[in-house]
């Protein structure tokens, strides 16, 4: 008897008839979808302005310090003008960057040396035997 049931509930469908009527089906949404297509492009240029974003990395984020994409597009292009204008600025001046990098060094090498110096007398004064020890890595030899 299950065999006679079997047959009674089984139907067989044309796939190329299931094809056609789904085909005809998403045309129809796509062409309801697409009927004012500014209105569909500027929704999603909205959606993709305003989707929050993590300030750090630019990818989606729901924590609380996201931002607006367009915020940090805007405030990554500006970075990037600001390096580039800030490198092209600091190359303009490089030599006398240098000098005056070299004449720093120069002074805080003396209070770096003044400062070991003074500190060294110091501890001598306080203690009956003192060992100094002054090692150079293989990296300084050279």
């Amino acid at each position: 008897m299950s065999d006679k049931t079997d047959t009674l509930v089984s139907m067989r469908v044309d796939e190329t008839l299931v094809a056609s009527v789904l085909k005809e089906k998403i045309e129809e949404a796509v062409g309801v979808a697409l009927i004012d297509k500014e209105l569909v492009v500027s929704r999603l240029i909205d959606k993709c302005l305003n989707l929050r974003v993590d300030p750090s990395n630019g990818k989606v984020s729901d924590y609380r310090n996201a931002v607006p994409y367009v915020e940090y597009a805007a405030t990554a292009a500006i970075r990037s003008a600001v390096e580039i204008a800030m490198h092209e600025t600091l190359a303009k001046r490089k030599a006398a960057l240098q000098k005056q990098v070299a004449t720093q060094i120069a002074r805080s090498t003396n209070k770096l040396a003044k400062a070991l110096v003074d500190g060294l007398g110091e501890s001598l004064k306080s203690h009956w035997s003192s060992t100094i020890t002054v090692r150079l890595s293989d990296k300084d030899k050279d």
